[in-house]
């Protein structure tokens, strides 16, 4: 998934809910403060890559940049 991609996919799922997958909690697409870095959306394959699982939405949610480990 090119970066491009990334953006896109993050733009459209946080126009539909903004909360994180797994906390739940309101994320933020860009940071404006040091402070919001940790509430950034990232994006979280639910079964990994090396796993088998791929780069389709099915398999893609948000989640909070500190809740990504």
């Amino acid at each position: 998934m090119s970066r491009k991609q990334r953006m896109r996919y993050r733009e459209k799922m946080i126009n539909i809910d903004n909360r994180c997958f797994w906390c739940g909690k309101p994320m933020v697409l860009v940071p404006q403060t040091v402070s919001e870095v940790e509430n950034m959306a990232t994006i979280e394959h639910l079964i990994p890559k090396q796993y088998g699982g791929g780069d389709y939405e099915r398999n893609l949610r948000l989640v909070h940049k500190c809740c990504n480990i």
